[in-house]
Formats: structure tokens, C-alpha cells, sequence
């Protein structure tokens, strides 16, 4: 459905523009909610190589981890994100919540 053809256009963006950050990481988003999280792993990082200082693809790649039950990494990624931008909301709630279901 809509996802799918999320991943169409992203990808079609990305071969147009190949450092098309924002590319990688929506279709990155699109894999994630498709549950092909090695390819969303795949798509968040390259997102960050082009794109260091993105809260966003920090943020997606902690849901990604987050849904992978990589509870760690997901921590870490969260605080990246906040490391980029200390007052980046979301990745404030999901540490939140991953701290007080598993402390």
C-alpha cells in the first residue's frame, strides 16, 4: 500500500540525487514500518554518513533498534539525537520509556 509506494519514490529520489539524505532516511522509515528493519539499518545509516547532524535519522534508527528489541542501541541512538539536538521531544520520550521498562 501506501508504504510501498513510499518506497518507490524515495528510492527513485535517491537514484536521482544519491546524497539525498532525507531520501534514505524516509525510505529508511518506509522499511521500518514494512518490518525489513535490516534494510531500514541500512538506509538510516547511510543517511547519517551524508548527514551527521540529523536528529531525525538518529530518531529512526533507535525505532528501528527499538523494534528489533535492541533496547541498548536504541538508548544510544536516542541520546545521539539529542547530542545533535538537546531538545529533540521524541527521542526524550522513547529513552523515557525505554527507562522505565527496562531499567
Amino acid at each position: 500500500g501506501q508504504h510501498q509506494r513510499g518506497l518507490k519514490a524515495f528510492s527513485s529520489a535517491i537514484n536521482y540525487d544519491a546524497d539525498s539524505e532525507r531520501g534514505y532516511a524516509n525510505r529508511g522509515l518506509c522499511y521500518r514500518v514494512l518490518e525489513r528493519y535490516e534494510r531500514a539499518l541500512q538506509d538510516f545509516n547511510q543517511a547519517l554518513t551524508i548527514n551527521p547532524h540529523r536528529p531525525e535519522s538518529y530518531f529512526g534508527r533507535a525505532q528501528t533498534y527499538y523494534d528489533m528489541q535492541q533496547f541498548d542501541r536504541a538508548i544510544d541512538d536516542c541520546e545521539k539525537a539529542l547530542g545533535v539536538h538537546s531538545g529533540y521531544q521524541p527521542a526524550r520520550e522513547l529513552i523515557k520509556i525505554l527507562q522505565s521498562d527496562f531499567p
